[in-house]
């Protein structure tokens, strides 16, 4: 690609964009000498060091602004991921993990991540969000397709899409919770029927936030 043209990425309405630029993101995450991995919290990270981010990826992605905050959280999710999935092993001792696994780390940035994950107030924050995953009620059956991606080829309204992704290829819902979600779409779409009312995409998509809640729609499309 010449120098100076960037890709052109398509966004959805929460500024999420598809696979490629997440592909980059966790690039980016990955980089510990632009987000060192021994700090202990996201919010740390100094607010030039994430708009330094963002402006490799405008870089890259022409990007609307609103995309920012999306990129930053999928780089935040990804900061240190692979690293603990990779290398750490829970049930070790930590002196016996010392021994920087790869040399894209600096050593002294490994020991102290090793502190940060051995600490009593890490630990209590892992069993916190492991019993909030638990209680994670709402399936899906896309696979390990992005949301961002799916809905963006589908063109879908958030209602549509919602009911897309939850739904078997026996045409039951995957499961007791997304039915509830469906059929109280299906009585929104009803109503709006009745009222006459002028079925735009953000009219349904605004529908579909009263159906689902606007947090955990937006937790649906990270």
């Amino acid at each position: 690609m010449p120098d100076g043209q960037r890709i052109v990425v398509p966004t959805n309405g929460l500024g999420q964009g598809v696979d490629a630029v997440a592909q980059f993101l966790g690039t980016l995450a990955r980089n510990w000498k632009l987000f060192p991995i021994d700090v202990d919290n996201w919010k740390k990270i100094p607010e030039s060091t994430k708009n330094r981010a963002w402006e490799f990826v405008k870089r890259k992605f022409d990007l609307p602004d609103n995309s920012k905050a999306w990129a930053l959280k999928n780089i935040n999710i990804k900061w240190k991921m692979t690293l603990r999935k990779t290398y750490y092993k829970p049930n070790v001792p930590a002196i016996e993990q010392l021994d920087c696994p790869t040399p894209q780390i600096h050593k002294d940035q490994w020991v102290n991540l090793l502190c940060i994950w051995e600490s009593d107030n890490f630990k209590k924050s892992s069993e916190v969000n492991k019993d909030n995953r638990s209680k994670k009620v709402i399936n899906h059956c896309v696979g390990t397709k992005s949301y961002a991606r799916i809905r963006k080829e589908a063109e879908d309204t958030g209602e549509t899409f919602f009911k897309k992704t939850h739904t078997r290829k026996d045409g039951t819902p995957v499961d007791d919770a997304s039915k509830e979600i469906m059929d109280k779409i299906d009585e929104l779409l009803s109503q709006q029927t009745n009222e006459n009312s002028e079925r735009t995409t953000a009219a349904q998509d605004d529908m579909f936030a009263k159906a689902l809640g606007k947090s955990e729609r937006r937790a649906l499309w990270a």
